[in-house]
């Protein structure tokens, strides 16, 4: 039975290589930065997918995969009915990113995949995505008796039947996030507005200072490093219509010029 992520153990090889059975290539098991933690996380966040299957048993006497996936039902749900194990990261060979998943029970091995898709998608301050990846759909492919083409040979169950994946581009995909982590991005995305927001109330502000100054004074700073003295509690220069220069400074509250002479803005 599955309760907690402990109940999902490690497969020898989930994070290693093997080969592509279609093309012969050795591949990733693991195309992400996800730790196994996570992974147990999504497997067992998925449990609420599998709770609501219910194959009669006519149908998974018709089609192995079915029972397979009863068998998967079984090790989420009873005791003493398998051990759930990641036998391979989240890897995306093509448009199907998936987690896959093995059962061992009576020295018997059984294969899954765990479709997963890219959930809650959030987007830094640097462009960067980054996103939650969640399971969606259980599947299995089990080998039948039937003669035939190579796909007639084959019995295959999905559930839910219709889910949907969001998949990430091949240089997106490793941009995964703990659910932690999401919490901790999303904190950083708020304080960075904030910040930011901030910056621009105290430019809109400055920025009215300097307007009304000009209109009620007449007075223009020297220059742009004259303000930047001016806003850090130093002395600047600004100068009159006549071009005379006036030596100001300003508190916060109140606009000091010739010679003390206050305006409050």
């Amino acid at each position: 039975m599955i309760t907690l992520p402990a109940d999902v153990q490690q497969g020898d090889n989930w994070s290693g290589t093997s080969v592509d059975s279609k093309s012969g290539d050795t591949v990733k098991n693991l195309d992400s930065r996800m730790t196994f933690q996570e992974h147990q996380r999504i497997v067992v966040g998925a449990k609420g997918l599998i709770e609501s299957l219910d194959y009669p048993q006519d149908e998974c006497d018709a089609n192995k995969a079915k029972a397979a996936l009863m068998r998967l039902k079984d090790a989420y749900t009873s005791n003493d009915s398998g051990v759930v194990y990641i036998a391979k990261g989240i890897h995306q060979p093509a448009s199907n990113p998936h987690i896959q998943l093995s059962v061992e029970k009576d020295g018997e091995t059984t294969l899954y995949h765990l479709d997963v898709s890219a959930h809650t998608i959030v987007t830094d301050h640097a462009g960067n995505e980054h996103f939650h990846w969640r399971g969606v759909c259980f599947s299995a492919r089990i080998k039948n008796d039937k003669p035939g083409w190579d796909p007639e040979q084959y019995d295959t169950a999905f559930w839910p039947v219709g889910a949907m994946v969001t998949p990430k581009s091949y240089k997106a995909r490793r941009n995964s996030i703990s659910g932690p982590g999401l919490v901790k991005l999303d904190e950083a995305i708020d304080e960075e507005n904030a910040r930011r927001k901030a910056e621009s109330d105290k430019a809109l502000k400055r920025n009215s200072i300097v307007a009304d100054i000009s209109t009620k004074l007449g007075l223009s700073p020297k220059d742009k490093h004259q303000l930047k003295k001016l806003w850090e509690g130093g002395a600047a220069i600004f100068v009159t219509k006549t071009r005379k220069e006036v030596s100001c400074t300003y508190d916060g509250t109140h606009f000091i010029h010739n010679n003390g002479q206050k305006m409050a803005v």
